[in-house]
């Protein structure tokens, strides 16, 4: 793999973290959306609902609460992959710094802090880590 395609290979976890924030949202929709059927479901006239109301706010919410979990279970196993290939890293400090950019997703001035490092060699670190990674059936 070229550095470019090691570099999106890690960034894999962020966008499935950032899809769970997203099914998370849809879920909190779905609820709260859920919490208005009262007023569909109760006896005064005045509505042309089919009675299906509640029924398909309760779909909807076991829905949205199944895409969260397959999700999270995706970032899971993306998470563990990811992990598994710092672990393998032999300097501690680069496989940090890979940690802290794509698991922890701090910036890179969070990183200079964190490790005490100049920003010229958080970089090259970065550079030397994502160059030594190795990627299980990627290369």
């Amino acid at each position: 793999m070229t550095y470019e395609e090691k570099r999106e290979w890690l960034q894999r976890y962020k966008a499935a973290r950032q899809l769970f924030g997203f099914r998370l949202q849809q879920l909190k929709t779905a609820k709260t959306d859920a919490g208005r059927t009262t007023q569909n479901i109760s006896p005064v006239p005045g509505g042309h609902s089919d009675g299906q109301t509640l029924p398909r706010a309760v779909e909807r919410i076991q829905e949205a609460e199944q895409r969260a979990a397959a999700q999270a279970r995706v970032c899971d196993e993306i998470c563990e992959e990811i992990t598994a290939a710092l672990d393998a890293l032999d300097n501690l400090c680069d496989r940090d710094i890979l940690f802290r950019k794509y698991i922890k997703f701090q910036s890179w001035s969070e990183i200079m802090q964190g490790t005490n490092l100049s920003r010229s060699a958080v970089l090259a670190h970065h550079r030397q880590a994502i160059e030594s990674l190795q990627v299980k059936g990627q290369d």
